[in-house]
């Protein structure tokens, strides 16, 4: 906890310091058109970044018990990518889910690991000619496997190993919090995750698996 709430200093500091730059020397460049538009732009930025990463660290600190019901996991991706669709709508995404297929977890906070690692997704393939991302799932014993793939630059084994630790990342304006929230949700709902990478240019993989579920006849019909 200390290493976290440290963590979290560090990150609302960055952009702090940015909004204290700006307002103080606003009172003598208010006849400053362009320091003006500057400053309404990025201010509002900034505080986005400190309430982002406020709501992430509260869902770690305060998190509410899942309720875990059956789900139809098919329906639950499209419902889950309609929400992101235009962050995402220049990348192809190819599904292939057994639409049979049913897992054991809460509904809500299944979307949110989804839309989680879709968003993670989104930013590994922006600098790919053809960004695709891969969603598919396998059924075991037990167990469902569900697999995101895309088709980014990837991560070496030194990076991958502390993907799912606190406000660890390679990106710039990243807060590394996200898939650290997702591991700790996935866990709370009796699942498990991981991540493996082919190494750089060749993208990554995140393999999450779910406890299996039963349709019900609603969810028979519907699918």
């Amino acid at each position: 906890m200390d290493k976290i709430i440290s963590s979290v200093a560090h990150e609302i500091r960055n952009p702090l310091t940015s909004i204290k730059i700006y307002t103080g020397q606003m009172k003598n460049k208010l006849d400053n058109k362009e320091f003006m538009i500057a400053a309404s732009e990025d201010i509002p930025d900034e505080i986005d970044r400190i309430d982002g990463l406020i709501k992430e660290f509260m869902e770690y600190t305060s998190p509410r018990n899942p309720v875990i019901v059956d789900i139809n996991l098919y329906e639950e991706i499209i419902n889950s990518i309609k929400l992101v669709k235009l962050q995402i709508k220049n990348i192809e995404v190819i599904i292939d889910i057994d639409k049979s297929y049913s897992i054991k977890f809460d509904i809500s906070q299944f979307k949110q690991i989804v839309l989680n690692i879709l968003l993670n997704s989104k930013d590994a393939v922006k600098e790919v000619e053809s960004p695709i991302i891969e969603i598919s799932a396998t059924e075991n014993d037990e167990d469902i496997e569900l697999y995101f793939k895309d088709n980014g630059y990837g991560m070496d084994a030194d990076d991958l190993q502390y993907i799912f630790e606190p406000f660890y990342t390679t990106k710039i304006s990243g807060n590394g919090v996200g898939m650290f929230v997702v591991k700790q949700i996935v866990d709370e709902n009796g699942g498990s995750i991981s991540a493996e990478s082919d190494g750089e240019e060749k993208g990554m993989c995140i393999i999450l698996k779910a406890k299996k579920g039963e349709l019900n006849e609603e969810q028979i019909v519907n699918s």
